[in-house]
């Protein structure tokens, strides 16, 4: 009993010794590096917080304006899309016809009026400035500046004489917009 005595006695001394190191060697010098960041010049801290609150109301106002021009470009994006989207609806009526010519005739119409279609201008409107007919039955549609003044999209058929089933195929011409637009036509 009396050995337990003496090594419960040492248990005691040696969590003493430990607490007092840890006091010494780590809870002061912590206390004391808090003490020296609580320090603060007030004298300096008014401007300085003013200049803190300029800066700020400037990072929010850059970022700000960076989302409404973001925004924006992203609105024009989608409505020169629109615009290119409705160019191709527009041609779907020439689609139509030449399918229906194609079919009746064996080859495709020379002109727009062999065809029963209007003249080019007469389908104007949004961003086209005129949808026409060229060889072999391609379909031509020409942009106004609305997209880019002069770019085209043509509509290529691609007829199966056996069994006359056409697939249209989409390019652009003369505006790397217009592809953007539009990147299912090659």
């Amino acid at each position: 009993m009396k050995q337990f005595a003496i090594t419960l006695l040492a248990v005691f001394i040696a969590a003493g010794l430990a607490l007092l190191g840890y006091d010494h060697f780590i809870v002061k010098p912590r206390e004391a590096k808090q003490a020296e960041a609580v320090l603060v010049n007030l004298g300096n801290a008014e401007q300085q917080a003013k200049t803190i609150a300029n800066e700020l109301d400037a990072a929010v106002t850059e970022s700000v304006n960076n989302a409404n021009e973001t925004m924006i470009a992203q609105a024009d994006e989608m409505q020169q899309r629109s615009l290119a989207k409705d160019a191709l609806v527009r041609a779907s009526m020439f689609k139509v016809a030449l399918a229906e010519y194609f079919m009746s005739n064996g080859r495709w119409p020379k002109t727009q009026a062999e065809a029963g279609l209007a003249n080019a201008e007469s389908y104007a409107g949004g961003a086209v400035s005129g949808i026409s007919i060229a060889d072999k039955g391609v379909v031509v549609i020409t942009l106004n500046s609305q997209i880019e003044s002069g770019a085209k999209i043509k509509l290529v058929p691609d007829a199966n004489l056996q069994s006359y089933v056409i697939n249209w195929r989409c390019s652009t011409e003369g505006s790397e917009k217009l592809s953007r637009l539009l990147p299912d036509c090659k």
